[in-house]
């Protein structure tokens, strides 16, 4: 028996020095090249541009899916598009935006219908890779219930900083469009602005998950927002309307959510279904006439609501 415990343990000790090793190692030049790593770009813009400011807070329905040269134009107001991710978590998501709300700001939150069905402490590998390779003084914005399910995901994590493939030969992918220099001055993607449309499927939902606790959550960020002196709208994402089809029971309970709980709504579901022919390479990532579309509606929303 000792002679199982101490070959245990001479098996597993090395391996637990090799994802402590590839957790703390830098970033590979491979994963420096991700999208992920703008967030410090959004934040400098959080931080530096000047009021009047509305403040655009989800998943990639609006970094794939608003065009802030229109908003500035049109408003008047200085855009900032804070989107990069939705599988970082609305929570992450919403949690880095708070920090730098300023007194007098709209900020517009558009989650992804996703963000709806999952865990509010949702985990991924783009939220480990964003708060250990990318950010890592926002660990703090992480929950211990977040903390503790990372655990499994480490181990895949840390080993992949000690592939060869990580290092060399390493060339741009899918022209640029998920990159770290995806992003133009405001914060929206724009690298796919002039390509053909790509095939996919469209990203179905299940009208049964509703997870009632990512509504507590936004009314949290309501609450704070409210607190330094800005005001909070929420919307709906662009969204296929095939996708939309097939997925309206889901889509009407989070609608319904958003009454029920007295949020401040710009538009309805129903607005922001986008023609197929308007999308580019996901049910919510939009061409650039699609977004210039869903643009014109959100800035008639607005426009209803900031100077009625």
């Amino acid at each position: 028996m000792r002679k199982f415990i101490v070959g245990t343990i001479g098996f597993i000790f090395p391996l637990l020095l090799l994802f402590l090793l590839g957790l703390f190692l830098p970033p590979t030049p491979r994963a420096s090249k991700s999208l992920l790593f703008a967030e410090p770009q959004k934040d400098s813009l959080l931080m530096y541009v000047e009021s009047p400011r509305i403040i655009f807070v989800g998943g990639s329905n609006l970094s794939f899916g608003l065009n802030s040269q229109m908003i500035l134009d049109s408003l008047h107001l200085n855009p900032i598009n804070m989107a990069i991710h939705a599988n970082v978590g609305l929570k992450y998501i919403m949690d880095n935006t708070i920090q730098y709300i300023k007194k007098g700001d709209i900020v517009v939150l558009v989650p992804e219908y996703i963000h709806f069905s999952r865990e509010f402490d949702y985990v991924s590998d783009e939220l480990l890779r964003t708060v250990v390779d990318v950010n890592e003084s926002n660990y703090k914005l992480l929950s211990s219930k977040q903390l503790f399910d990372f655990l499994p995901l480490i181990p895949q994590f840390s080993l992949s900083k000690l592939k060869p493939t990580e290092y060399f030969n390493i060339k741009d992918e899918d022209e640029g469009i998920y990159d770290i220099h995806s992003f133009n001055q405001y914060g929206d993607a724009y690298r796919h602005w002039g390509l053909e449309k790509r095939k996919f499927s469209p990203e179905l939902l299940k009208g049964s998950d509703f997870n009632p606790e990512v509504i507590q959550g936004m009314k949290k960020f309501q609450s704070a927002v409210s607190s330094k002196g800005a005001t909070l709208f929420v919307s709906y994402p662009c969204f296929q309307d095939i996708a939309f089809s097939e997925s309206t029971k889901a889509i009407k309970e989070i609608e319904t959510q958003y009454i029920k709980n007295g949020f401040a709504i710009l538009g309805t579901p129903e607005r922001y279904m986008i023609p197929d022919s308007l999308t580019f390479n996901t049910s919510y990532h939009l061409s650039k006439k699609g977004m210039d579309y869903r643009t014109n509606l959100l800035i008639e929303d607005l426009e209803a609501v900031i100077n009625p």
